[in-house]
């Protein structure tokens, strides 16, 4: 069943997240019981994560991450909360960004 208003073509480049983490209630990441499983990620990158808080709502921003040895990305990141027995988290899902950083004397 197809919804309506949408063609098949809509699907064919779903949104893929190059890694996801969570925060407790009080913004901190939570670290990854195996980091391989939600997506590789180095200390750097993770650090830019935390927030002060649990957001109220749907949060975009973007962070730089390593993509290699020596070059960068910058990664579009989406976080959302969600409510669990007693308390509320948030996960962070990382994007693919069009962004391309460009250094002084480059172009």
């Amino acid at each position: 069943m197809r919804e309506s208003g949408r063609s098949a073509d809509s699907f064919s480049h779903p949104l893929h997240a190059e890694f996801y983490r969570f925060l407790d209630v009080k913004g901190a990441l939570i670290p990854p019981p195996n980091p391989a499983d939600v997506g590789s990620l180095g200390a750097a990158a993770e650090s830019q994560l935390a927030l002060p808080t649990v957001p109220a709502r749907q949060q975009l921003g973007y962070i730089v991450a390593k993509n290699g040895p020596s070059s960068e990305a910058v990664v579009e990141v989406l976080a959302a909360h969600f409510k669990v027995p007693k308390s509320r988290v948030a996960i962070v899902g990382g994007f693919k960004s069009k962004i391309k950083i460009v250094t002084v004397g480059e172009r």
